[in-house]
């Protein structure tokens, strides 16, 4: 089982790419940071995520109860889970407002939780679809993920309580299966490389 996580950390030489390791950590450290120290609550639209959390699992919002009342809800469902449970431990407001505690706070958090292992989780795809793209190039890896590093949206996008890290971990799922898949999938994967190629020719004669 570790053989095979490690494989993604692998250079040309099938050894360990302590590069890869360091930059992985690097990544995934700052997403952690960020998930311990950012106000959940503080945002353009914070509040409407945090409002959307508030009336799951029950049922979903309306466009009164949350500004985000068009989203998926499945960003929003296990944070709601962890305010159920304080709401039904803390629910006297007399009770919250005398610990300073803030159940709302909390979904938030768990929620910014969550983001690290969805960010673990992307950072790993990525170095598996590089991979694929590039087998046995030894450079190949460790510039695109410290490329991939430098996106300061990404941070940004990973610290805050919203449903864009699960588009990004499910993008890059979605497209790892792509390209380990078999036919009827491979085919088109070839013919959409073909396509321009074969369209120019065809245009020339």
């Amino acid at each position: 089982m570790i053989k095979n996580i490690s494989g993604a950390f692998q250079g040309h030489e099938k050894r360990v790419d302590l590069r890869l390791v360091i930059i992985f950590m690097i990544i995934n450290l700052l997403v952690m940071l960020n998930a311990v120290i950012h106000n959940p609550e503080m945002g353009y639209d914070a509040e409407g995520h945090l409002d959307y959390m508030t009336t799951l699992p029950a049922k979903l919002p309306t466009f009164g109860e949350s500004t985000e009342f068009f989203s998926p809800p499945l960003p929003y469902f296990l944070p709601s889970l962890a305010y159920q449970g304080c709401y039904q431990i803390y629910a006297d407001e007399n009770i919250v407002d005398a610990r300073n505690f803030d159940c709302r706070k909390l979904a938030g958090k768990v929620a910014q939780g969550i983001n690290v292992f969805l960010s673990l989780g992307t950072t790993y795809l990525f170095l598996l679809i590089a991979d694929r793209l590039r087998p046995g190039k030894a450079n190949f890896k460790p510039i695109g993920l410290g490329l991939f590093g430098l996106l300061t949206v990404y941070y940004k996008t990973f610290a805050q309580v919203r449903g864009e890290p699960y588009v990004a971990f499910f993008c890059l799922l979605a497209v790892f299966f792509l390209m380990a898949s078999k036919p009827p999938f491979a085919p088109i994967l070839s013919q959409i490389r073909t396509y321009p190629r074969n369209y120019c020719l065809n245009h020339q004669s």
